[in-house]
């Protein structure tokens, strides 16, 4: 839950052209983060 707010932030704090790279960034983070969890 607090990774989906953080990347949301994350999201909205960046310009456009970097978010779009920033997101698959986030995203692979995300998901690392859910193998780790389980």
């Amino acid at each position: 839950m607090q990774t989906m707010l953080f990347s949301g932030l994350g999201s909205f704090l960046q310009p456009p052209k970097i978010s779009a790279y920033n997101k698959i960034t986030m995203d692979l983070l995300i998901l690392n983060d859910l193998l780790i969890e389980f």
